[in-house]
């Protein structure tokens, strides 16, 4: 990879992976991510490490495991903004334009701020959140999908016109002259679950691959081109990567350079990627017209901890909160949690054909635990190794998941 490269991360919220046709969208349009994933590196399975918005930024700008209420902070602010700077780059940051046609405001600011300056420079864009809205929807956009019986017709409108975007800034990048001597990135701070499993989380806070699995591509002057990897990396490897890029130094990092990857080196790499979230609960209204009274009861938040292999994903949650566990092999959707399965009973029994998960909650759980003591997450190390107790046949003392077998 060119030595030294100007850097250009463009960021969106509430992009799926299978919503580009590089990430196997069907019936989506994204022909400028799916470009720049044919010319640069696409990674299969990149995940967010805190399937929130915030949180998720801030692990992309720090490489380290973010905490739920973290206070944002400007580019210049952050470990890699603040990495950068001291190793000559000039930094720009974008944020992303309110109100209608922010797509289009955004991608124009983008452009004049391509335009101007020497030098090695670090250029942030984030784009609007993805909701859908008309307003900010072009008419041609639209008729790629009104009217043809397209599922959520609507977002896959918006993830075009987002696509749209991309093309204007890299179009931009391209007129200044400098595209072969600057590494573009590509993704999305989370997913996005449309409310499929709950109507109050839906652009993250959840460890479903809906809301954790994000695109992400890499294309790097001099790098390679077509490449597609399947190994698991999570959004807190950008940092580390666009440091190393740019020659800087980020210290205390918990993610890991792509670029050996990219390289083709071989390289020890993670088996698992350990998650956090917070998972929010409902909020239930009743409504009495004739007494003019509304009744409302509040559910506190379950703080989780997750580990995913690319096969098997484990949650764990806090405060008595649901545990789960899936295999996404058999059950991409995530539909069947296998946790304590085949004993627990269901109307169907579906379950019954599943082998005894006990083995396997009690290895992902210890896995858990040694990777949150490396992070330094205290909490989320001994709900793992007491989970990983009570899967134990040896051990499972009164009150734990698996204490009635």
């Amino acid at each position: 990879m060119h030595k030294h490269p100007d850097i250009l991360l463009i960021l969106a919220n509430r992009h799926r992976r299978d919503y580009t046709g590089a990430g196997g969208g069907q019936l989506v349009h994204t022909p400028h991510i799916d470009r720049l994933a044919a010319e640069g590196v696409w990674f299969d399975k990149a995940a967010t490490i805190f399937p929130a918005p915030g949180p998720s930024r801030m692990s992309i700008l720090s490489g380290r495991y973010p905490a739920a209420d973290a206070a944002p902070v400007t580019l210049a602010e952050s470990p890699l903004g603040r990495c950068l700077a001291a190793a000559g780059y000039a930094l720009t940051e974008i944020t992303p334009a309110p109100g209608p046609e922010g797509l289009r405001r955004t991608a124009e600011r983008a452009r004049d701020a391509l335009a101007g300056g020497t030098g090695p420079r670090f250029t942030l864009v984030t784009l609007p959140e993805l909701d859908g809205e008309t307003d900010d929807l072009p008419a041609e956009v639209l008729d790629l999908y009104r009217g043809k019986g397209i599922p959520l017709a609507m977002h896959h409108a918006a993830v075009t016109a987002c696509d749209r975007a991309v093309g204007q800034i890299l179009d931009a990048l391209a007129a200044t002259g400098r595209a072969g001597t600057t590494a573009v990135i590509y993704s999305s701070v989370v997913g996005d679950q449309f409310k499929f499993r709950d109507a109050v989380n839906r652009g993250g806070h959840t460890c479903y691959d809906d809301c954790i699995r994000v695109p992400l591509v890499i294309r790097g002057p001099g790098g390679p081109a077509g490449v597609r990897l399947a190994q698991i990396v999570g959004l807190h490897d950008l940092a580390p990567t666009i440091a190393a890029m740019a020659g800087a130094d980020l210290a205390d990092a918990d993610g890991e350079s792509l670029l050996p990857l990219m390289a083709g080196r071989p390289t020890a790499w993670r088996r698992a990627l350990y998650i956090h979230n917070r998972h929010l609960r409902h909020i239930a209204v009743t409504f009495e017209a004739e007494k003019g009274r509304a009744y409302y009861g509040t559910f506190p938040s379950w703080d989780q901890r997750a580990i995913w292999t690319g096969r098997h994903k484990l949650i764990l949650s806090f405060d008595k909160g649901r545990h789960s566990l899936f295999d996404t092999c058999i059950d991409p959707e995530e539909e069947f949690d296998l946790f304590g399965a085949p004993h627990r009973r269901t109307p169907m029994d579906e379950l019954t054909r599943f082998k005894d998960t006990m083995p396997l909650v009690r290895e992902l759980a210890q896995e858990m635990a040694a990777l949150a003591e490396r992070v330094g997450d205290r909490a989320g190390a001994d709900l793992a190794r007491e989970i990983a107790r009570s899967a134990d046949p040896l051990h499972r003392p009164a009150g734990t998941p698996f204490h009635h077998l």
